[in-house]
C-alpha cells in the first residue's frame, strides 16, 4: 500500500507581483501567472513522513525475507541456514521498529 498524499486543508494564491492570498477553498480562476500551492497542516505532514517510513521499513525487512532459501551455485541448503536464520531476524528487528 502505497502512502497518499495529504489533502490540503488551505491553498495559498501566489500573484505574479507577489501578493499572496490564504483560502480554505481551491479556485480555479485561470489568471496567467497566478500559482496555487495546496498547504497541509503539521499533523498531516508527521502522518504522511510516518507512513512512508512504515513503508520503506516493510520493504527492507521484505528484502531480508527474499534472501531466506537463497544460495549460490555449488552450495547446499544446510551451508546457508545461518544466514537464513540472520535474514528471518533481521526481518523482525525492522518489523519491530514498525510498531
Amino acid at each position: 500500500m502505497k502512502a497518499t498524499l495529504p489533502t490540503p486543508s488551505a491553498y495559498l494564491y501566489t500573484a505574479p507581483r507577489g501578493g499572496r492570498v490564504v483560502d480554505l477553498k481551491c479556485f480555479d480562476l485561470n489568471t496567467p501567472g497566478l500559482t496555487v500551492s495546496g498547504l497541509i497542516t503539521v499533523e498531516q505532514a508527521k502522518a504522511y513522513a510516518d507512513a512512508r517510513v512504515r513503508e520503506v521499513l516493510e520493504d527492507a525487512a521484505q528484502a531480508c525475507e527474499a534472501r531466506i532459501g537463497q544460495h549460490a551455485p555449488g552450495m547446499t541448503p544446510e551451508d546457508v541456514e545461518d544466514c537464513d536464520e540472520e535474514a528471518r531476524l533481521c526481518a523482525g528487528a525492522i518489523r519491530a521498529l514498525i510498531k
